[in-house]
């Protein structure tokens, strides 16, 4: 046990039944979190790029620095 409780499992009512999983309480959670992790990983891939260019820029000011003092 993980600790949470689950629903979306059917149990037989007698023995020569067979378990079942409910698609509504197991598949859709599923999808919703794919959803909302590719909403994060769009958000993290817009920060990298972000701070890509940032360090490109600050590279850039970098080598103006040290033409400037010789370096």
């Amino acid at each position: 046990s993980v600790g949470s409780v689950f629903h979306g499992v059917n149990r037989p009512s007698s023995p020569d039944q067979y378990y079942s999983l409910s698609y509504s309480t197991f598949v859709v959670p599923l999808i919703n979190a794919v959803k909302e992790l590719k909403g994060e990983n769009e958000g993290l891939k817009t920060d990298v790029s972000t701070l890509k260019q940032e360090n490109e820029a600050l590279k850039a000011r970098l080598v103006k620095i040290e033409k400037v003092l010789g370096l």
